[in-house]
């Protein structure tokens, strides 16, 4: 079974403790995935605290732990729609460029 064509999936919440966000990555394994989900967390000035990688597969499903630049929870409602829309498009476009070069 190939997940390439399927899209990422990116789900942002709280952790249960409230103190860091807790974002959620399903996509299809490729190179480059881990630089580009690094990338946007920079452009979005959030701090990583904790990752857990799995690869299944042709699948990963990453869990990231993050705070804003000041060691917070993220609250904007707007920002975390942005965030989320940007790594889905990141990450989908990262896989587009793998299809169309198998293609």
């Amino acid at each position: 079974h190939k997940y390439f064509n399927l899209p990422a999936k990116v789900m942002i919440r709280p952790d249960l403790e409230g103190r860091r966000t807790l974002i959620e990555l399903v996509a299809p394994d490729r190179a480059g995935l881990l630089t580009t989900v690094g990338r946007v967390f920079a452009e979005f000035g959030l701090d990583l605290s904790t990752a857990k990688i799995a690869t299944l597969g042709e699948r990963v499903e990453d869990v990231f732990y993050v705070t804003d630049s000041h060691g917070d929870n993220l609250y904007d409602a707007d920002f975390i729609d942005r965030l989320k829309e940007r790594l889905e498009h990141e990450l989908n476009a990262l896989s587009g460029a793998l299809l169309d070069a198998e293609s």
